[in-house]
């Protein structure tokens, strides 16, 4: 299927070096530091949730997850304290990596704790 626009799309350059690279990281860096930090980056959000008083409870699902997301993704204070276990789980070589594409990894992070915490909702504080 040819499409009207297709000769018009400009070209994109994309390193695929640099994705997998950033992938490697993720996989073997941290993934396993999120996995090795579980407990207490639950613990993180549940003393979150406390401090501002959000009652999971009365929500459904979808609500609960949004919540969490929004959480993770705009309340700078949480998101500092969670990274800053997770590098203290880095040796020098990893944070290096990880200072070199901070605002990469950062987001990647992001995407990876909505996704621990949504799945967990069972082990988040519901008040």
């Amino acid at each position: 299927m040819e499409y009207l626009n297709e000769n018009k799309r400009p070209e994109v350059e994309f390193n695929s070096e640099i994705a997998k690279e950033f992938e490697h990281f993720q996989g073997t860096v941290l993934r396993p530091i999120l996995k090795l930090q579980n407990e207490n980056l639950l613990q993180f959000m549940n003393e979150y949730l406390e401090k501002t008083e959000k009652n999971l409870s009365k929500l459904n699902v979808a609500s609960q997850k949004n919540c969490i997301e929004l959480a993770v993704k705009t309340n700078k204070k949480l998101r500092e304290k969670i990274i800053k276990a997770i590098l203290l789980e880095m040796n020098v070589a990893e944070r290096k990596i990880y200072k070199n594409s901070e605002r990469e990894f950062n987001k990647r992070l992001s995407y990876l704790l909505i996704e621990r915490f949504t799945s967990q909702l069972s082990k988040i504080v519901v008040k």
